[in-house]
């Protein structure tokens, strides 16, 4: 992806809407470093940014009202609102979210969140173009190119239904997406984690790496136990248990592996299935155990005690961790000392406005991503699940 760390970063360095830009596969492991969200909770929340919420009766309703300002720079509410609208509409057809008015209007109350975001994401373009991180015209149209022959002959209306006034808005959008990732990579290449720093956070979190007792075990589901009998009598006959349950069990997940459920812990099979499990010897096999899917026939391969990893199995999942916190530290602080300010008082009240779905859509977020453009060029998967402010999720989308 453009974004290829930006889940790293989703809760702060928020594009604002570069949610459609060109992206380019990667190993979703590789970014994460084992340190999920470590970049999320608000790192940047302090310093120069004011955070809160909009006070009843406090919105000024006036689209010419400036909502964030950094140097020179100033952005109208109305300005703001399209960007909104772009990350919400993106949100919400990643997610398959409605767009009701009731899903409109929560949505409509996470403005002053996504605009602290979007102020991170200002006070770090600007330290990008200070570094002279800024892309070549030709790698912005190589995107944008990509992303016409991915919309096709709907390209003219995706990018309405998608928010964008025109095709001027989304090569911004890509020029800036660009511009970031070069200064992601800039900062994380600052950050030095060393193995005192390594052993330190291991020993200090030993918690963190313990792990439970596991039984790794295969089984045969079916719905009445004469079925079960008759099969458990064949496999005391030598007959190969993946064979049996590839061609026998019911269970649609893991008959096709043979029967194979890979390696439990306690708490996750319901109780029966669990406690024959965890009873059952290595190489044995136990059963009819009734549940209430069935009739289980389960064998185990291997039993996993618990323990606590040892630091060499762990070490990249805690040098991620560390470079992430380095990363976010470095953000903070290139925000805070930009100086920017918001002015949340001074946002539109208004819940966002509907897109109008392509015919034989649903009215869902559009189809910039959701549509025509999935797997190519502008679905940019950098911001899922962090297109809004954490919480975004969960309102009216259910």
């Amino acid at each position: 992806m453009v974004y290829k760390r930006f889940a790293l970063l989703a809760a702060l360095v928020l594009l604002a809407g570069v949610l459609f830009v060109v992206a380019q596969p990667m190993g979703g492991a590789a970014a994460t470093g084992g340190a999920d969200g470590a970049a999320t909770g608000g790192a940047v929340s302090g310093g120069a940014m004011t955070g809160g919420a909009m006070t009843s009766g406090a919105a000024a309703e006036d689209p010419d009202a400036v909502v964030l300002e950094l140097g020179g720079e100033r952005v109208s509410a109305g300005d703001f609102e399209g960007r909104f609208n772009i990350a919400l509409r993106n949100l919400a057809a990643q997610q398959g979210i409605p767009l009701d008015p009731v899903t409109l209007a929560q949505f409509g109350t996470l403005k002053p969140a996504f605009l602290e975001q979007f102020a991170t994401e200002r006070a770090l373009l600007q330290e990008a173009e200070a570094r002279g991180l800024a892309p070549a015209d030709e790698a912005v149209e190589a995107e944008l190119e990509q992303a016409r022959a991915a919309a096709g002959e709907n390209y003219e209306a995706l990018l309405a239904q998608g928010g964008f006034e025109d095709e001027a808005a989304l090569r911004e959008l890509i020029y800036e997406s660009l511009a970031l990732q070069g200064l992601v990579d800039a900062l994380e290449a600052e950050v030095e984690v060393g193995d005192e720093a390594v052993s330190a956070y291991y020993e200090a979190n030993q918690a963190q790496f313990e792990r439970s007792e596991e039984v790794c075990a295969r089984h045969i589901l079916v719905e009445d136990e004469a079925t079960a009998e008759a099969l458990l009598t064949r496999l005391e006959a030598g007959e190969d248990f993946g064979e049996l349950a590839r061609d026998n069990s019911t269970d649609p997940g893991s008959a096709p592996e043979g029967g194979d459920l890979g390696c439990l812990p306690r708490g996750v099979t319901v109780p029966e299935f669990e406690e024959a499990a965890f009873a059952t010897e290595v190489g044995e096999t136990t059963g009819p155990v009734r549940s209430d899917f069935g009739y289980h026939l389960i064998r185990v391969y291997e039993r996993n005690p618990a323990e606590t990893a040892p630091l060499e199995e762990v070490r990249s999942q805690i040098e991620g961790q560390l470079r992430n916190e380095g990363l976010n530290e470095r953000i903070a602080s290139l925000v805070e000392a930009s100086g920017v300010q918001t002015y949340p008082e001074n946002l539109l009240s208004a819940a966002p406005e509907a897109p109008t779905p392509l015919p034989g859509e649903a009215m869902t977020g559009g189809a910039m991503t959701g549509g025509a453009m999935t797997g190519g060029a502008m679905t940019g998967g950098a911001m899922t699940g962090g297109a809004l402010p954490e919480g975004a999720q969960t309102g009216g989308g259910q």
